[in-house]
């Protein structure tokens, strides 16, 4: 991996083992791979302990899985750098 380049290999392994919500992976699919989707960004917002992390990483990994690799970048509250 380049050096320039962030890896939040340790932050999707905290959610290995997620499933459901189908349904909002397939909006974000939807919002992603539409017409003109070119440079769409997705920001998950809730509070604290709801699964946004989890979520993105399990669409990461489905999506990893059918061959396509997506930017993405996770913040955590608590982490400045």
């Amino acid at each position: 991996m380049p050096a320039d380049l962030i890896d939040f290999g340790i932050e999707r392994s905290r959610h290995e083992h997620f499933f459901g919500r189908e349904d909002v992976h397939a909006a974000i699919d939807r919002h992603l791979d539409g017409v003109g989707a070119s440079g769409r960004w997705v920001l998950v917002t809730c509070g604290p302990g709801m699964g946004k992390s989890a979520l993105l990483s399990r669409w990461l990994d489905v999506q990893e899985q059918r061959g396509h690799r997506a930017p993405h970048h996770f913040l955590r509250r608590d982490v400045m750098d």
